[in-house]
């Protein structure tokens, strides 16, 4: 009788358990998450071997958002199932929201070799692979989303940067034109693909998409002026000038393709043609606010600063919040030796704009060279410069003359030297750490500076010559 009643209570208990689990994934089902945690916790201490259970205790963690429980569980069901696809895609996904990167690839790596046609696990794992600049590796799992799901264009997007990036090129050529010649393919999938391909650094790709695509839209206005904005960012000045001006003559009454014409000019050097085209559409754009800064921006770079200084005074009469041009308006100023007024005019774009490290070094610059005693504030002004723009050369070395001239010669000669270490051509800078070398005693550091400068000045003149032998269009 003993042996028959424990039985039975072995059985109620199993019974028991069995109802409380599938109490608990109805609880999870229906989104009470709390219920269905206090459930599962019962579950498994009475069947720990039960890696569904654990699975479901992850996920339910999950959901109330305690990862390291919910990595905890799924690890406890890896362990009892360890080829399981889904507690590894799991696992990964939660290792990825802890932050370990490489245990969550490395999850879904597994996982993938068990069920490889997995949708959503090709994709995270993908996109993991591509977060971690495995690029080359990124392209199985990419290549099998594309069969699973062939009509979704992010995935072309991903082959063309991952092949780009993974250096493969004569892949990529084969990648784009098969992407935009796919059915149904157009020309604004086009014009977003470069987009989120610049936008991902890989601006070469970018290019080669827009590249192909005016072959096939020869006459899109879009697509040629797509190309010139990112080869004008580039710095291939000449190809963008090419394609920004088709732009403008397929529509010539739409202001930006003007507008981005003689910005390309003017980043070009050719200042001449820039504001001859400036002039021939002012009739169309002249009464605009970007034709304005751009007809500035122009007239000043060939020194013509009162004719440039009316167009900046009118845009921020006529636009008071725009720093852009109150910064390109104390630059005129101070090209024509007002400074004060210079000094309100960055003031004012700081004011406007207090994240631009354009604006702190250009009033640094006017502070340090003023003739009253301002070497603190100037040096606090730079610091900000360089704190919004660590890379900045320029402050850097105005910074170092503000040391120089308070008698901090040390600190000069160092960040002078982080100068020359980030740009070797900077003339001015191996300048100053020869005459501060020479203060310091240290004599065989100064003549080797002034050897670099000596060299520096022989190929300026070399450059000089060689473009004075060419027609000159400034």
């Amino acid at each position: 009788m003993t042996v028959w009643w424990i039985v039975m209570l072995f059985l109620a208990q199993v019974a028991d358990s069995e109802a409380a689990a599938r109490q608990a994934v109805d609880d999870f089902r229906a989104g009470k998450y709390e219920q269905a945690r206090q459930g599962f916790r019962a579950a498994v201490k009475s069947r720990p071997q039960n890696a569904a259970l654990w699975a479901y205790l992850g996920l339910t963690e999950g959901r109330l958002n305690d990862v390291p429980a919910a990595i905890s569980a799924l690890e406890k069901a890896r362990a009892l199932a360890p080829a399981d696809p889904q507690i590894l895609f799991n696992l990964g996904l939660f290792y990825g929201k802890a932050g370990n990167q490489e245990k969550s690839r490395e999850a879904y790596r597994q996982g993938l070799q068990a069920e490889p046609g997995d949708p959503g696990a090709n994709q995270n794992y993908a996109l993991l692979l591509m977060q971690a600049g495995l690029f080359d590796l990124a392209i199985v799992p990419l290549e099998r989303l594309r069969k699973l799901a062939p009509t979704n264009p992010s995935v072309g997007v991903s082959l063309i940067e991952c092949r780009f990036k993974a250096g493969r090129k004569n892949e990529v050529e084969e990648e784009i034109r098969s992407f935009q010649s796919r059915p149904g393919a157009t020309l604004e999938d086009s014009l977003k693909t470069a987009a989120v391909l610049a936008g991902d650094g890989a601006s070469g790709a970018a290019e080669l998409v827009l590249a192909d695509a005016t072959l096939r839209y020869d006459d899109s206005a879009e697509v040629q002026a797509g190309l010139g904005k990112l080869l004008l960012d580039r710095g291939q000045y000449e190809d963008a000038v090419l394609h920004l001006g088709k732009a403008a003559q397929l529509q010539p009454d739409k202001p930006g393709y003007a507008i981005g014409l003689a910005e390309a000019l003017l980043r070009w050097k050719h200042y001449t043609p820039a504001l001859q085209f400036l002039e021939a559409v002012r009739p169309k754009f002249g009464t605009l606010p970007d034709f304005r800064y751009e007809l500035g921006l122009v007239l000043y770079a060939m020194s013509r600063y009162p004719q440039a200084l009316a167009e900046f005074e009118a845009l921020v009469k006529e636009r008071p919040r725009a720093d852009s041009a109150w910064f390109s308006l104390g630059n005129t100023w101070l090209a024509m030796g007002t400074l004060e007024a210079a000094e309100k005019a960055y003031r004012t774009a700081i004011t406007l704009n207090p994240r631009d490290s354009r604006y702190y070094a250009a009033l640094g610059v006017l502070l340090r060279s003023s003739e009253a005693d301002r070497l603190t504030e100037a040096a606090e002004v730079l610091h900000k410069a360089l704190a919004l723009d660590p890379s900045d050369y320029m402050s850097m070395k105005e910074l170092a003359l503000c040391e120089e001239r308070q008698g901090r010669l040390e600190q000069a000669s160092a960040l002078l030297q982080q100068v020359v270490l980030r740009q070797p051509d900077f003339k001015a800078a191996h300048v100053g750490l020869a005459r501060i070398s020479y203060k310091l005693h240290r004599n065989a550091d100064g003549d080797r500076e002034k050897q670099i400068v000596t060299q520096l000045e022989a190929e300026e003149r070399a450059h000089q010559q060689a473009r004075s032998a060419g027609p000159s269009d400034k």
